[in-house]
């Protein structure tokens, strides 16, 4: 009775093993055209890049609680601060940090056109390529 492992079911491989990705702690993350995989370490207020190989650099750091990563076709890299404001990251690697004003982000989503989605606990919101915010969903909305 309980619940017991089923170890047949469940086969592990190294993908990177690096002093830089201890203990990574985000929410989500992301892949690039290149196989580049894109890790947010919330505790460390930075994002690792692990390559295809399984090399391991940090990306970017210095940034605020980051959860969530994205990229859009361009190949820029989108990065949600828990507190709501993102950061986007060119591919020449030119930060710029946009403030939302929203608490208690947990997932961003980057579209083609400039526009990113950012969903909360409770609300989906829609930020312009301008930052401005509109809400589009509420908690309790069909």
């Amino acid at each position: 009775p309980g619940y017991q492992q089923r170890k047949d079911l469940v086969s592990v491989d190294t993908f990177a093993a690096s002093p830089d990705i201890s203990s990574p702690n985000g929410e989500g993350s992301a892949i690039d055209a290149n196989g580049n995989l894109y890790l947010p370490d919330q505790r460390n207020n930075k994002v690792l890049k692990i390559s295809s190989a399984g090399a391991v650099s940090v990306f970017a750091d210095g940034l605020q609680s980051p959860v969530d990563v994205d990229l859009d076709r361009l190949g820029n890299v989108y990065v949600l601060s828990f507190y709501g404001d993102y950061y986007k990251i060119t591919p020449d690697g030119t930060r710029t940090q946009i403030k939302t004003g929203l608490g208690s982000a947990r997932a961003i989503e980057a579209l083609d056109d400039g526009r990113v989605y950012i969903v909360k606990f409770n609300a989906l919101y829609e930020a312009s390529p301008t930052g401005a915010i509109t809400q589009r969903v509420a908690a309790g909305e069909g």
